[in-house]
């Protein structure tokens, strides 16, 4: 299931970049996704995993797939 949910968070992070990304990408720091494509991840996430991210945690969570993919697995 890590697997599977990595894989999806990283195909719904390039949808929104438009760009290939790997797990470990950093990406606000590395401007793959702005604030408002943070918000659109999020809204994303929520919709895919049934799982919120508050809005003060984005930037906390998003830091790359892998740090929200760990996120959205400690939710289940």
């Amino acid at each position: 299931m890590n697997n599977q949910i990595e894989i999806r968070i990283l195909q719904i992070i390039e949808e929104i970049a438009m760009t290939s990304v790997s797990l470990d990408d950093l990406l606000l720091d590395a401007n793959l996704i702005d604030s408002i494509s943070a918000v659109d991840l999020a809204l994303r996430i929520e919709d895919e995993f049934h799982c919120a991210i508050p809005p003060q945690e984005i930037t906390e969570h998003m830091k790359s797939a892998r740090t929200l993919s760990s996120y959205v697995q400690q939710q289940h």
